[in-house]
């Protein structure tokens, strides 16, 4: 029977065969054939009806046919609804009023013509309706239900009252007796199984269809909800007749107060199917969206195919809707259906300009086009989780296959936590796109950091390589990260001089790495070009280190130029941490090396002032960063200079000698600063740097390069 069907209605509309989404095809296709054979039964009824046409009497009773219009459009205002779900995907929906009471009352008071006048307004609402109906499949669906419709309201309703006149009935109803009643209940039932056999072939397709390979659930759904949809006139009629029963014994009287009430029970009607298929539909959306949370939380983002996640829960949610998803600027994550029409480029354009959710009525004004909206519109941006700039967007509109269309705005909620959780598994997918950058990136700082820590191990070795009798260094670096931003360095300088240079970067990771690099390279030079001021150096090195480093970045440096033969400390601080003097001869007194001016890389026009400070023998100079200062513990406190200074005093009485003091303190000052800090992360950079004086009263100086000309 479907391969029937099929052929049939490919003869009639070719391109169902190019129709991708199979429940759809399934729909066009009942749509044609249902109207194929549905039609020439309505246009039957309707060349027997004409036959029957009385002029005169609709002369004679036209003003009060145009009362019963004013009820029948009183009556299809209260439109009642009735949606039952075949599969998580599938509704099947049917609408229903009170139009029998004065139709079928009509016709048992007048006859046939007042047949009239369903087809006059159904004429009516058609012709107004037709213009709006802009899509094919909808104007299908139209078609289809008005053939099949009137297929059993003319021909069956004809067919009933010509066997009513056959039976011993009389227009108008003779009163409400049993006998008058009889052939009217029969007329009545022989009308509504006239009906219901149009339907009859329209059923059993969609009962067998393969494509929609109902299981036994669904079928007993399907039949349940036909049976509901085509016997609900039964439950009707019965009121038709007491109306026309009513209208003999009483007259307009009885008649409209009846009416009355009936038009009463019809407005209850309505409002409770409508707040029943609001609540069904608000739960569905809610289970919907429950169903693809943890469908997005339980599938792994390397493994999340979001556009199929979509496709299988989104249509189920906005049942009768075009749902379309797109990311900016042309990825289509989801349009169903298939063969709906996208939104134009420019709606998504300015969704994206005004990042807000909108509705827009049938009608009103669109501000990316010129013509009104020809169906509402519900527009909603998907929001980046961590910006909250739009990524992308949602548009729903009515497909108009669902006669129950509630307004768009009460989808709103729905529609912004389904754009919500999209956004969510992007930003899943995206951290997890991240994650493995990182990873990647962390190779490649661990290799930069062997290669820094190879770098750095090259400068202390030329530090332990000096042989510089009656002086002692030692120097420490720890790294908060992969490769660091703090860096130290001991220059040879001619007439045996030696720079000593600790600095820290304003920032870590590899950026201040590099950044460190260029700033030691860029002073080591100037360094060796002005051996005597080490203001001079600065003031040379911090325009090159401005032009050659783009960073938003910042270099702290402390460089002094250290003459061992006479004691002498030649230094300048560019907002460093003040270096401590400890005397330990006579009076200990302790000395800070303060700053003599800004950070470099900060103003290109700047000047910085050398100060001269002498090292006695047994003195201890202290180099270090802020890491050691910084150093938090669990509870969030500062190791601070007080702790740095009483760890010194410790260390300078601890010495052991024998030309160990240096690492001796700087042992000391490392484990202060470890067990203060404890189990807790290292937050800095931790660099230090000890520079001993020994006791010797004679210094001999035997370096490397001696003997060299030095220029």
């Amino acid at each position: 029977m479907e391969a029937l069907w099929m052929a049939l209605a490919k003869r009639i509309r070719p391109e169902i065969e190019k129709t991708a989404d199979d429940l759809q095809r399934v729909g066009q296709v009942s749509d044609v054939v249902s109207f194929v054979y549905g039609a020439p039964l309505a246009l039957a009824g309707l060349v027997w009806l004409i036959l029957r046409t009385d002029l005169a009497l609709l002369a004679r009773i036209w003003p009060l046919l145009l009362v019963f219009l004013g009820l029948l459009y009183l009556f299809r205002r209260f439109e009642f609804f009735l949606l039952t779900e075949l599969n998580p995907r599938r509704f099947a929906n049917a609408s229903g009023t009170f139009e029998p009471v004065i139709t079928w009352a009509a016709a048992l008071m007048f006859g046939p013509d007042a047949l009239w006048l369903s087809v006059l307004y159904a004429g009516m609402d058609l012709a107004s309706e037709w213009r709006r109906l802009a899509d094919r499949d909808v104007r299908w669906n139209r078609a289809r239900n008005l053939a099949l419709r009137y297929a059993g309201y003319l021909l069956g309703g004809m067919a009933a009252l010509d066997l009513y006149g056959r039976w011993g009935g009389s227009f108008p109803l003779p009163g409400l007796s049993l006998a008058g009643l009889g052939p009217a209940v029969a007329a009545t039932l022989f009308r509504q199984a006239a009906s219901m056999v149009c339907w009859i072939p329209y059923l059993l397709y969609y009962l067998t269809s393969r494509t929609l390979n109902f299981d036994r659930a669904a079928r007993r759904a399907y039949l349940r909800f036909m049976l509901a949809a085509l016997g609900w006139p039964l439950l009707v009629d019965p009121f038709a007749l007491l109306a026309a029963g009513l209208w003999s014994q009483t007259g307009p009287v009885g008649y409209g107060l009846f009416m009355l009430s009936v038009l009463m029970v019809s407005y209850m009607t309505y409002r409770f199917s409508h707040a029943a298929i609001r609540s069904m539909w608000r739960s569905r959306e809610m289970e919907n969206l429950e169903r693809l949370a943890r469908q997005i939380l339980g599938t792994p983002p390397e493994e999340m195919r979001l556009s199929e996640v979509l496709q299988e829960h989104v249509p189920g949610m906005f049942p009768g809707c075009r749902v379309e998803i797109r990311l900016f600027p042309d990825e289509t994550l989801l349009l169903h259906p298939l063969s709906a029409r996208p939104l134009r480029e420019a709606g998504w354009i300015w969704l994206r300009a005004v990042a807000e959710s909108r509705c827009f009525k049938e009608g009103e004004s669109l501000p990316w086009q010129a013509q009104p909206a020809e169906t509402p519109y519900l527009l909603a941006p998907i929001l980046d989780v961590e910006t909250l700039q739009p990524i992308g967007g949602l548009c729903l509109t009515f497909t108009g296959r669902v006669r129950y269309q509630e307004p768009l705005s009460n989808l709103l909620p729905a529609v912004q936590a389904l754009a919500a959780q999209i956004a969510s598994a992007l930003h899943a997918v995206k951290v997890h796109a991240q994650t493995l950058a990182y990873q990647r990136i962390e190779q490649e700082l661990a290799v930069a950091g062997e290669i820094q820590a190879g770098f750095l191990l090259s400068q202390l070795s030329e530090v332990l390589n000096w042989q510089v009798r009656g002086w002692q260094i030692a120097v420490a670096l720890e790294s908060a990260r992969e490769t660091s931003g703090d860096f130290y360095d001991v220059i040879p300088l001619p007439n045996g001089r030696m720079g000593l240079v600790i600095a820290d970067v304003a920032d870590k990771g590899l950026g201040s790495a590099l950044y460190m690099a260029v700033s030691r390279t860029v002073i080591r030079t100037f360094a060796e070009q002005y051996p005597l001021d080490p203001a001079q150096v600065f003031a040379a090195a911090n325009p090159r280190i401005l032009k050659d480093t783009h960073a938003d970045l910042f270099v702290t440096v402390f460089y002094g130029i250290l003459d061992p033969e006479n004691g002498t400390l030649t230094y300048c601080n560019a907002g460093h941490n003040p270096p401590f003097l400890l005397s330990t001869q006579n009076s200990r007194r302790l000395r800070a090396l303060r700053r003599t001016g800004i950070p470099l890389g900060v103003r290109e026009a700047e000047a910085w002032t050398s100060r001269v400070v002498s090292i006695a023998p047994g003195d201890l100079l202290v180099l270090y960063t802020d890491g050691v200062t910084d150093a938090e513990d669990s509870r969030g406190d500062f190791f601070g200079e007080d702790r740095l200074l009483e760890a010194l005093e410790v260390g300078a009485a601890n010495a052991t000698g024998g030309g160990h003091a240096a690492q001796d303190v700087q042992d000391t000052l490392m484990k202060a600063v470890h067990d203060f800090v404890g189990s807790n992360a290292q937050s800095d950079d931790i660099t230090l740097m000890v520079l001993v004086r020994d006791l010797e009263c004679e210094v001999c100086l035997e370096h490397p390069l001696a003997g060299l000309p030095m220029d």
